[in-house]
């Protein structure tokens, strides 16, 4: 009788064995937080103290491995582990789970560095590498430093070493290169504006361009662009260049204008013909219809002139 209780439960303890171990799946993927997988990252079903089992380092930060069959047959052989493959899958990706730090990071940091040697400068940051980046523990706290920073302001070029964390012992160390560019604020005109249209305040928006690129002839006053006229057609969101631009034309070449000379108390106005197109404020050549006399005016509103210097009175009518 005592043989046959102990069979039985050598039987009972068999069965719970051989269910645990059929009960053991393959995880598709794990996010490993630790500096060690265990058994329990690959498979489910595992009971609580084998699953804790440390059996390899984890990835880097940031960092995954795929784990083939090979590699998973003889782990689950040597801790005695059973697995179910119904979805006949045969590897496995561990991914360290990590603090990302990214160009965005670096370029923040360089800037504050940065504003210190150029005050009252604002700079944009452009990094040689674009998709720098660093990954700490999900433990520590992100954060970075620049490191052994030079800098040289006349060609905006600077090279130094990011490392994370910014305190402690460094865990990531980068180098970064790259060109700090000066940038300034210039009036644009936010529409497509054309040759016979003249450039009002709702016209112009603001945009930050790089100081080399706006150069001597830019327009950095709005005040310089509003009432005037394109050359050519004005595209919108680019900087304008003082010779895009010219006050608008009041009198076409060949128009009839109204001739004002203006003497003391006495206006005298007289019909004539322009011989030049011009803006208000310029001079330009008007024909006196009555007398056929050309004379010089200059423009003062649309088809309308006053007589530059004085004339015989004859001249007018």
């Amino acid at each position: 009788m005592k043989q046959i209780t102990v069979m039985l439960c050598t039987a009972v303890v068999f069965i719970f064995a051989v269910a645990s171990a059929q009960a053991a799946m393959l995880r598709p993927r794990a996010e490993i937080v630790a500096p060690q997988v265990t058994l329990g990252d690959l498979f489910d079903g595992l009971d609580p103290s084998q699953a804790s089992m440390a059996i390899a380092q984890s990835p880097a930060p940031g960092r995954e491995v795929v784990l083939d069959a090979q590699w998973i047959d003889r782990i689950a052989r040597a801790y005695g582990i059973h697995w179910e493959n119904s979805a006949v899958r045969r590897q496995i990706v561990l991914a360290r789970a990590s603090h990302r730090l990214g160009a965005e990071a670096v370029v923040a940091e360089l800037a504050n560095v940065l504003a210190a040697r150029t005050p009252g400068g604002e700079l944009e940051i452009q990094l040689d590498n674009r998709s720098l980046e660093m990954h700490l523990p999900i433990d520590m706290a992100p954060s970075l430093q620049i490191r052994d920073l030079n800098y040289d302001p006349s060609s905006g070029r600077f090279a130094g070493t990011v490392v994370a964390p910014a305190d402690g012992t460094p865990v990531a160390r980068v180098p970064v290169t790259g060109r700090a560019v000066s940038m300034v604020e210039v009036p644009v005109v936010n529409r497509r504006i054309g040759r016979s249209e003249t450039i009002g305040a709702a016209d112009i928006d603001w945009i930050r361009v790089s100081a080399d690129r706006a150069g001597l002839d830019v327009v950095m006053d709005a005040g310089e662009l509003i009432g005037m006229s394109p050359r050519r057609g004005l595209a919108a969101n680019t900087p304008v260049r003082i010779h895009d631009i010219e006050r608008p034309i009041e009198v076409a070449r060949g128009a009839q204008v109204t001739m004002v000379l203006e003497t003391g108390a006495l206006t005298i106005s007289g019909r004539g013909r322009a011989l030049d197109q011009g803006a208000r404020g310029q001079v330009i050549r008007v024909i006196n219809i009555d007398s056929n006399r050309t004379i010089e005016a200059v423009v003062t509103g649309p088809d309308t002139v006053t007589v530059a210097v004085p004339v015989n009175l004859a001249s007018l009518p």
